[in-house]
């Protein structure tokens, strides 16, 4: 799992904090990750968790 960005925003009185990653969620480090915020709040949302394209679907390539 690694970070890319943090995003502080919104106007509810508690904030939000958007959160974007690389990794999937049913990946081991992500998944835990995303247990552990979830015993601290109620309040977690995953957005989207997709597979990393490949090379040959970048470049446009049937596959």
């Amino acid at each position: 799992m690694h970070v890319q960005d943090l995003y502080p925003g919104g106007r509810h009185p508690d904030g939000y904090l958007w959160i974007d990653v690389a990794g999937h969620r049913d990946q081991a480090p992500l998944a835990e990750a995303i247990d552990r915020l979830r015993r601290e709040s109620d309040r977690i949302r995953v957005l989207g968790s997709y597979p990393r394209a490949s090379v040959h679907a970048v470049s446009g390539e049937i596959l």
